[in-house]
C-alpha cells in the first residue's frame, strides 16, 4: 500500500494504529450520517476482528518460537533425530488443524467460538514452540555431526584449504578461518576421507610460537600471516576439538565457535612441509576489495594517530581487530562501544540518515528538476515516504555487506527489512508486535544469537528507536490531522511562522529527541550491560549525546566518501582526535562507570521488565509513577550482592586459566588471590581475561595477591591484577629484581611460620623456609605452600585446604619432616582439599606425601594437550589409590570448594552444561573429548 492516499484517509490510518479504534469511528460517522449502521457496523467489527486475530496470530506464533528455540538452547545433550522429526511433523500437523478450524470459523460453518480464544492463543503458542524447538534441535544435530572426532584431537594433517574471510588480528597472532578442499593424515598414505573432517577451521598463528623461535619458524610465521582472502595454499596443521575455558560469568569460547560453524582449531605444524600456495584467488571478491581497502587505509592514514587510525578503518569496513584493550576499555567505560563496531544502532543511523538524504532529494526533484524523474519511478507512483525508507535500507544493507556483513549486522538488516515491509503493506501493528516478529525472523536465522550479548544489545536499541519513530509518526499525524467533527483545518488562520525560526525550531526538535532516545537507551540498556558486562556508564548519556551524531553523521559518511575519494579518510581522522580525547577525559573521571554484580536470572529478569515497562509507558496519565514502578524493578538487580560465606568459614575457587595457576579464596568480607594465571602471549593474560572479570562479577575486592612464585604460568596475570586492584598487598616467593615486587614497595617474602587470621579463618604460611634464597633456575623449589584453615566446631574438626604451588618431591619430603605426623604439631599437613603440587606432574604427589595430607580432594590445574603432559597418569594412580577424588579442569572447568559442605566439588562444566560444549573425564582419566 502507498502512502500516497487521499488526505482525510491516509491521516486517519497515520492516526489510528488500532483496528478497533477506526471501527470505532467508521460507526461514528455511518451514524452522523443517518445511515442503517447497524449491519455496517457489523461488518466493519467483523474486518476488525479478522485483522487483529491475525495480528494476535503473528505475535503469539513470534512468541511461541522464540521461547521454543530458547528451551532447546538449554538441552545439555541432543535428542535423537527421529525425535526432532516427530516433534516437527505433530508441529505442522497442529498448525494446519488450527489454521483449518479458524477458516471455518470465518467463513461461518457453525464453529464459531471454538476453540475459546484463551485455548486458540495458547495453542498458537505451544505449536510454534514445539517447531522452533525441533528445527534447532535438528540443524544442531546436523552441525555437531560435522564437528571433529575426538579420536581425531591433536592429530596432524596436510591441508589444501582456501581462506574463506579476511585475516582477523589479535592480540596474540593472527586469525583465519580455512573452507578444507584436500586432507591427507601425516604419516598415512591414503587421504583421508573429507566427511570425516570438519569442512570449516580456524587456524591460529601465533606472533611467536615460543621464546627465543629460531629464524625458520619466525619466517613460517610472517609467510602464514601474510595470507591474503580466497587464497588457496597447502600447509601442515595439527587439529583439536573446538574448545575454551570454562569459569563462573566468563565468556564461552565454545559458544562462540559453534555459533560461526567453527568444527575444528588448527595451529600449523613448524618443522616438515613448508606451506606452499596452490592457488590465487580468481575474478572480483568482496574479502580481497576489503583487503585492499584496508591496505589503502593504512597508507593514507600512515602520518596520523595510531588511535584515529583504527577508527577510521573500524567504522569503514568492521575491522576492529587493530583497537588496543586500553581505548576498548575507555569506549566501555562511556558507553559508546557499540559505535566503534558495526552495530544495530550504528547501521541504524546511517540508514537514518540516508532516509533523510532521500527525502530531501524527493522533495528537490519533485520541485525543480520534476522532468528528470525517470519513467520507471513515475510509472510505479513511488511515494516520498516509500522511497526514503527503502533508499535506506539499500544503505545499511550495501554498509553491512562490504563492513564484513556480521553477526550484529545481519540482524539490524533484517530488521530494517521487516519494519520496512510492513510500512509498504500500510499495517500498522504495535511495535511491541513488530518487534516480536523481527525477533522470531532473526532467531530462525541464527538460532544462537538468543545466548550472545550483541544480538540483545542491538535488538534493544533497534526496538526503542522503532518505538521513538511510531510515537513520533502518531504525534505528527495528530498535529496534521484535524479534529473530530471540525471542517476546517485548526492553523488555517494562524500566522506562518518566520523563516529564520524553522532551522531553529528543527535543531531543538531534533535535539531533544536524541536526549530522550539516549536516556531511553541508558534505562533500557542498563540491565543487559549490567549482567553481561558488569557494569553501567554512568557517563553514557552525555558520551552518546556527543558520540552518536559525531560517528554516525560527521564521521561515518567521511569514512565511507573515502571509497571514492581517498582524502576523505584523512578528514575523518582529523575529526575523530577531538572525540577521542573528549571520551579520555570522560572515561578518567570518578565514578565513570557503576560496576554491577552479577545477579541471578530472576532478578535479571525483572529488570529487564521493569526497563521494558520504562520505555514503553509514554502517554500514560500517570506516566511518573508507572516509571517509578519501572525503576524499583530494576533496582535489586542493579544493587545485588553476592553472598559470601559465614563467619569462620570460606571457600576455594580453582579458576580454568589452561596450563597455569589461579585460586581464589574468600572469607566472609575479605578475598584472596592466590597466583593469577599465566600469560597467552605479549599482551593477554589471565589475569585480563579471567580473573578481573571474575571479580568484577563477584563484586570482590583483593586485599592480598600471593604469588607462590615468579614463573610465568603463575604470576603472569599479577601485573594487570596489581594495577587494576590498588589497594592489594602483594606477597610471594620472589627476587627483589623481579617485576612485581616494584609495583608494590612494601611487599612480603613468603617464609615458614608467617600467619594471620581474617574473619575466623586462619592462614599460615608453611614453605619455604626463612633460609631460602631465590634463585632464577630453580623457581619451583621455593613455591610458597599456604594452608587455610576454617573455625573449628565441635561436630568435626576445622576443614583445610593446602595451597601448593609448583614444589616438587624434595619438597614434599621437607613438609613430611617438618610438619608430617598424626598429633599436634605434625598434624598441619593433614586437609580434606589439596592442590596437587606443579599441575599433577610424574614428579610430585609423592605417595609419602600424600598419606602425610590425607586428602579426600586432590584438584589438578593443567591445560588441554598441554606439551608437558600434565596430569601424569601415575600420578593420577597415587592420588586414587591413597583415597583421593580426583578433578582436573580439562573435564570439570573451574572448580569450587566450601569449607561448608567439604564433602561437595562442584564444576563449572557439569553447572553449565550445555550440547555445543567438549566433554572430557572430570578426573583426568582415559577418554577423549566429545
Amino acid at each position: 500500500m502507498s502512502d500516497s492516499g487521499g488526505a482525510g484517509g491516509g491521516a486517519v490510518a497515520a492516526q489510528d494504529n488500532s483496528v478497533w479504534r477506526k471501527a470505532s469511528q467508521r460507526v461514528g460517522e455511518l451514524r452522523r450520517a443517518g445511515t442503517d449502521s447497524r449491519q455496517a457496523a457489523g461488518r466493519w467489527r467483523e474486518r476488525a476482528a479478522v485483522a487483529l486475530d491475525r495480528t494476535w496470530t503473528g505475535s503469539w506464533l513470534a512468541l511461541g518460537w522464540v521461547l521454543g528455540t530458547a528451551l532447546q538452547l538449554q538441552q545439555a545433550q541432543l535428542s535423537a533425530r527421529w525425535c526432532y522429526g516427530l516433534a516437527c511433523g505433530m508441529g505442522l500437523l497442529g498448525l494446519a488443524c488450527l489454521g483449518w478450524l479458524r477458516h471455518a470459523a470465518w467463513v461461518g460453518r457453525g464453529l464459531t467460538g471454538w476453540p475459546p480464544p484463551a485455548m486458540r492463543k495458547l495453542a498458537w503458542l505451544v505449536l510454534a514452540g514445539v517447531l522452533a524447538w525441533s528445527s534447532t534441535g535438528w540443524r544442531a544435530s546436523m552441525q555437531l555431526a560435522q564437528r571433529l572426532p575426538a579420536n581425531l584431537d591433536g592429530s596432524t594433517w596436510r591441508l589444501t584449504a582456501r581462506v574463506a574471510d579476511l585475516p582477523v588480528r589479535t592480540a596474540s597472532g593472527m586469525r583465519l578461518v580455512l573452507w578444507v578442499e584436500q586432507a591427507t593424515r601425516e604419516g598415512d598414505a591414503h587421504p583421508a576421507s573429507l566427511p570425516a573432517l570438519p569442512m570449516r577451521l580456524q587456524l591460529h598463528v601465533a606472533d611467536q610460537p615460543w621464546p627465543d623461535a629460531p629464524e625458520a619458524v619466525m619466517a613460517r610465521v610472517r609467510q602464514l600471516q601474510g595470507l591474503r582472502a580466497h587464497e588457496t595454499w597447502a600447509l601442515s596443521a595439527r587439529l583439536r576439538v573446538p574448545r575454551g575455558l570454562m569459569n563462573p560469568h566468563g565468556f564461552d569460547q565454545e559458544l562462540w565457535l559453534w555459533s560461526r560453524g567453527i568444527a575444528a582449531t588448527a595451529s600449523p605444524l613448524w618443522q616438515g612441509e613448508v606451506p606452499q600456495q596452490v592457488a590465487a584467488p580468481t575474478g572480483w571478491t568482496l574479502a580481497g576489495t576489503r583487503e585492499r581497502v584496508r591496505q589503502q587505509i593504512a597508507q593514507v592514514l600512515h602520518a596520523a594517530d595510531p588511535r584515529s587510525m583504527q577508527l577510521v578503518t573500524a567504522l569503514t569496513m568492521g575491522d576492529q581487530s587493530s583497537i588496543a584493550e586500553g581505548d576498548w576499555q575507555v569506549f566501555r567505560d562511556t558507553g559508546v562501544a557499540h559505535l566503534v563496531s558495526i552495530s544495530g544502532l550504528h547501521i541504524t543511523g546511517l540508514a537514518a540518515l540516508a532516509m533523510g538524504l532521500a527525502a530531501g532529494w524527493w522533495r528537490l526533484q519533485g520541485r525543480l528538476l520534476l522532468h528528470l524523474r525517470p519513467a520507471w519511478l513515475t510509472a510505479q507512483r513511488l511515494s516520498r515516504q516509500s522511497w526514503s525508507r527503502w533508499s535506506g535500507l539499500a544503505v545499511a544493507l550495501a554498509y553491512s555487506a562490504f563492513s564484513g556483513w556480521g553477526i550484529p549486522a545481519q540482524r539490524t538488516v533484517l530488521m530494517l527489512a521487516a519494519w520496512c515491509v510492513l510500512r509498504e503493506l500500510g499495517v500498522r501493528w504495535p511495535w511491541l508486535t513488530q518487534a516480536l516478529l523481527v525477533m522470531a525472523l532473526v532467531v530462525a536465522v541464527d538460532p544462537w544469537a538468543l545466548l550472545q550479548a550483541g544480538f540483545w544489545l542491538s535488538f534493544v536499541a533497534v526496538a526503542v528507536l522503532l518505538h521513538m519513530t511510531t510515537q513520533a509518526d502518531v504525534s505528527t499525524s495528530q498535529s496534521a490531522s484535524p479534529s473530530a467533527g471540525d471542517s476546517t483545518s485548526a492553523t488555517s488562520d494562524s500566522p506562518p511562522r518566520p523563516g529564520w525560526r524553522r532551522p531553529w525550531a528543527w535543531l531543538t526538535r531534533a535535539g531533544w529527541q536524541l536526549l530522550r532516545l539516549q536516556l531511553l537507551l541508558l534505562v533500557a540498556l542498563a540491565p543487559l550491560t549490567a549482567s553481561w558486562f558488569g557494569q553501567v556508564s554512568l557517563v553514557g548519556v552525555l558520551a552518546n549525546l556527543v558520540a552518536v551524531p559525531w560517528v554516525t553523521w560527521l564521521i561515518t559518511p567521511l569514512c565511507l566518501l573515502g571509497l571514492l575519494w581517498p582524502m576523505a579518510w584523512q578528514l575523518a581522522a582529523l575529526v575523530a582526535e577531538p572525540l577521542l580525547a573528549i571520551l579520555r577525559q570522560m572515561a578518567a573521571w570518578p565514578q565513570a562507570s557503576w560496576q554491577v554484580e552479577a545477579a541471578p536470572w530472576p532478578w535479571m529478569a525483572l529488570a529487564a521488565a521493569g526497563a521494558t515497562l520504562f520505555v514503553v509507558v509514554q502517554r500514560a496519565r500517570q506516566v511518573v509513577w508507572w516509571r517509578v514502578l519501572a525503576v524499583a524493578w530494576m533496582l535489586p538487580a542493579l544493587f545485588w550482592r553476592t553472598p559470601r560465606p559465614d563467619s569462620g568459614q570460606f571457600e576455594v575457587l580453582a579458576l580454568d586459566v589452561g596450563q597455569g595457576s589461579a585460586i581464589v579464596v574468600r572469607t566472609a568480607r575479605h578475598t584472596l588471590l592466590y597466583d593469577a594465571g599465566p600469560r597467552y602471549g605479549p599482551v593477554t593474560d589471565a589475569g585480563e581475561r579471567v580473573v578481573l572479570p571474575l571479580l568484577r562479577a563477584l563484586g570482590d575486592r583483593v586485599d592480598r595477591l600471593v604469588l607462590s612464585h615468579a614463573d610465568a604460568d603463575h604470576a603472569g596475570g599479577a601485573e594487570r591484577v596489581l594495577q587494576a586492584q590498588p589497594r592489594a598487598e602483594l606477597w610471594g616467593s620472589m627476587a627483589p629484581d623481579d617485576p612485581w615486587p616494584a609495583m608494590r614497595p612494601g611487599w612480603q617474602r613468603c617464609a615458614a611460620g608467617q600467619h594471620w587470621t581474617w574473619d575466623g579463618v586462619r592462614f599460615e604460611v608453611l614453605f619455604p623456609s626463612v633460609h631460602w634464597v631465590p634463585n632464577a633456575h630453580a623457581r619451583n623449589e621455593g613455591s610458597c605452600v599456604l594452608r587455610v584453615l576454617a573455625a573449628p566446631n565441635a561436630d568435626q574438626a576445622a576443614p583445610t585446604v593446602l595451597l601448593t604451588g609448583d614444589i616438587g618431591q624434595r619438597q614434599e619430603a621437607a613438609l613430611v619432616r617438618d610438619h608430617g605426623g598424626d598429633q599436634p604439631p605434625f598434624a598441619r599437613l593433614q586437609a580434606q582439599l589439596l592442590m596437587a603440587p606443579h599441575h599433577g606432574s610424574g614428579g610430585s604427589s609423592s605417595e609419602a606425601f600424600l598419606q602425610a595430607v590425607r586428602p579426600d580432594w586432590v584438584l589438578v590445574q593443567a591445560g588441554h594437550g598441554n606439551r608437558f603432559g600434565h596430569p601424569a597418569p601415575a600420578m593420577l594412580g597415587r592420588a586414587r589409590a591413597a583415597g583421593a577424588q580426583v578433578r582436573v579442569t580439562t573435564g570439570c572447568g573451574a572448580m569450587q570448594w566450601r569449607s561448608a559442605a567439604p564433602q561437595v566439588v562442584r564444576c563449572q562444566r557439569e553447572l553449565d552444561r550445555r550440547y555445543w560444549h567438549v566433554t572430557s573425564p572430570v578426573d583426568g582419566g582415559a577418554g577423549g573429548a566429545q
